[in-house]
């Protein structure tokens, strides 16, 4: 079972550093680039377009043994009042395909849900063929293909899904 608990940005640096190091082939898949310092500091600060940074929350995700297996962030009423983003559920890979990333979606969607939110949207990267069908086996429906964008040193299709809470 996976438990969540919020970071901070000025004590847990280290602890994003090294799951993304560990989830390097996603950040590559993503980026085109391995992890650095800029891809610690972008999970802590990157906002969705007229976001605000007190609306964004940012977890480690942790397994039965308490060790960090992941990281994930939300936020808040995005793009409106009730629908909240999910911007990022990414797990290390030892850590895929064990049920963790459903305890976590899981749990991440009961918090948000006990603060105000009816939907949850996310994009995914059509590249990522597993993580597509992860969503669309967690009942997230797409919604609509956004216009590509480029990340780091590639340019991605997202697919734009959405599940009712």
């Amino acid at each position: 079972m996976a438990d969540l608990r919020l970071l901070n940005p000025a004590s847990d640096r280290e602890v994003v550093a090294k799951l993304l190091i560990r989830a390097t082939d996603y950040v590559v898949l993503e980026t085109g680039l391995p992890p650095d310092a800029a891809s610690v500091a972008a999970f802590f600060t990157d906002l969705p377009p007229g976001g605000r940074d007190g609306d964004q929350f940012r977890f480690a995700i942790l397994d039965r043994a308490g060790r960090v297996q992941g990281l994930a962030e939300l936020a808040r009423d995005y793009p409106q009042t009730g629908i909240w983003y999910l911007g990022l559920l990414l797990l290390a890979p030892p850590a895929r395909g064990r049920g963790l990333g459903q305890d976590a979606l899981t749990r991440l969607m009961d918090w948000a849900r006990a603060r105000g939110a009816v939907d949850l949207r996310l994009a995914v990267l059509w590249d990522n063929a597993r993580g597509r069908a992860f969503w669309a086996r967690n009942g997230f429906a797409p919604l609509r293909v956004a216009p590509p964008a480029q990340i780091g040193q590639r340019r991605h299709v997202r697919l734009v899904m959405q599940r009712k809470l």
